[in-house]
């Protein structure tokens, strides 16, 4: 069996098992110019020593995915640009961004306006972890501006609803 490399050009330990090769096995690293950012699909990057480590968490390396990464970096500079922001986050999933937004927004004792129908996972969400953190919520029908407006209190924070 022919020997990959990793990205230094170095051979791989030989103690490696078949299943550890077949997913760490690269070519060597080449210098390249993509015009369109490349995405990278990885989770976790290398790091050599604890002390690189320590610099990439002081220094905004990367580490792990779910901290950040340059596809995600990349997909953010690009909407701030389109945008003309100052900041941008992107998520893994919808249900991440909903989630991140409402608890960021609501403490104990607010209260919601949402719309009916939404997206299942919003409703558990609303119904379940909010109902944790004492976030009343009131229902209402979809498109009915009427609806919501009849149903603000002094304590809404928030009015979910989409528009298409």
């Amino acid at each position: 069996m022919a020997s990959s490399t990793d990205s230094h050009g170095s051979p791989p330990p030989d103690d490696l098992h078949f299943d550890t090769l077949a997913v760490m096995a690269r070519p060597p690293a080449v210098s390249t110019r993509p015009i369109a950012p490349s995405i990278e699909t990885t989770s976790t990057y290398v790091m050599d020593t604890v002390d690189e480590y320590v610099h990439k968490l002081e220094n905004k390396g990367y580490i792990y995915s779910r901290h950040g990464g340059p596809t995600q970096d990349g997909a953010a500079y690009s909407i701030n640009q389109l945008e003309g922001g100052y900041g941008t986050l992107v998520f893994s999933s919808g249900m991440a961004a909903v989630s991140t937004v409402l608890l960021s927004l609501l403490k104990g004792g607010d209260h919601v306006i949402c719309q009916m129908p939404v997206y299942a996972g919003t409703m558990k969400f609303l119904q379940r972890a909010m109902l944790k953190f004492d976030v009343e919520v009131t229902w209402v029908k979809a498109g009915t501006v009427e609806e919501f407006a009849k149903n603000i209190k002094d304590n809404t924070k928030v009015k979910y609803h989409l528009t298409l």
